[in-house]
């Protein structure tokens, strides 16, 4: 058999055993697919993506430190191409962060969008990393261009790595700076609402009730949110800031934006009958069982408005428990 002959009939039967490893695989044969790799790159020395899916797969099979020795072994090949070296890299990024050696991980996501600053799969790769080491600005500035790449908005994430860093900030003391990236995260996402409950609780750690008010405010109206604490805290600081009678105006408002917000009925349920409005608050209840009407809770404000105004003050303090209970 002459050179030429030799030559292809060894390509030939590299391509058949690799496509016969890549079907092991499929069927999830992994000890056949590591044979025939083996084979296949005792036969070809020079096939590399053989050589990186035989690694892959003891990487895989968490025989990981087997992997990064075949992978580091291929960076030492001369006159590879672009994109074989990127699928090393690839390769070598994986096995390093299997062991969390995440600065290797970082050098090789790195050495990849050199070749390629577009790469998706690095840029979320890299991006991860930051997230998992919490490098918030860094990742900022990568989803900044998947941004770019991708057309597609990152504001939202883009927003929340800021409220880390804002965090980190207020955990170090620092509640101006906090407070700076809070607000910065709602410039990125205004619908990040979280930053306005974490400018509040700022302010009512530093004894500004009234701007903790008005942050705590901004995030009821606008998250609707469920937690029953922000509205204890809402009404606690009314009290102690001499504003009661803004109260039920507040309850109005948000019963306005969102009339099944059940806290906000049950805060405006209590005004209304610790200022004797009974017929108001009974009023208010059948509108919202009109919707309702096999709403355990709302059955159950009923009772207790009835309760109250009968003077039945012992059954009313169950009732209030088992409300209790229910929006918790």
């Amino acid at each position: 058999m002459n050179l030429i002959n030799r030559f292809f009939s060894k390509k030939k039967d590299s391509n058949k055993i690799y496509t016969e490893a890549l079907e092991a695989l499929v069927e999830g044969d992994i000890e056949n697919a590591i044979f025939k790799l083996k084979d296949l790159v005792r036969i070809d020395t020079n096939n590399i993506r053989a050589y990186l899916r035989l690694g892959d797969i003891f990487r895989e099979n968490l025989k990981v430190y087997q992997a990064l020795k075949i992978h580091q072994s291929l960076i030492l090949r001369k006159r590879l191409s672009k994109a074989l070296q990127a699928e090393i890299y690839t390769s070598l990024a994986k096995d390093f962060f299997e062991l969390k050696k995440y600065e290797r991980v970082e050098y090789y996501i790195l050495e990849i969008l050199k070749i390629d600053k577009k790469n998706i799969w690095a840029l979320n790769f890299i991006l991860n990393l930051y997230i998992i080491n919490e490098k918030w600005d860094y990742g900022i500035k990568i989803l900044k261009k998947i941004e770019k790449i991708n057309a597609v908005s990152t504001s939202r994430k883009q927003s929340d790595l800021t409220i880390n860093i804002a965090m980190e900030k207020e955990e170090d003391g620092s509640f101006v700076e906090s407070i700076k990236y809070y607000k910065k995260a709602l410039a990125i996402d205004s619908t990040n609402f979280s930053s306005h409950l974490k400018i509040g609780n700022i302010h009512e750690k530093n004894k500004n009730f009234k701007e903790a008010l008005s942050e705590w405010k901004i995030f009821v109206e606008k998250s609707s949110t469920s937690d029953k604490k922000i509205y204890d805290k809402i009404e606690n600081t009314f009290f102690e800031l001499g504003r009661f009678s803004e109260i039920e105006d507040f309850y109005r408002n948000l019963l306005i934006i969102d009339s099944n917000n059940y806290h906000a009925f049950l805060g405006l349920t209590n005004i209304l009958l610790l200022k004797g409005d009974f017929d108001e608050a009974l009023r208010s209840l059948e509108d919202l069982l009109v919707k309702d009407k096999n709403s355990t809770l709302l059955q159950l404000c009923k009772i207790k408005i009835i309760l109250k105004k009968k003077n039945e003050d012992q059954i009313m303090l169950l009732v209030d428990n088992i409300l209790s209970n229910l929006r918790d």
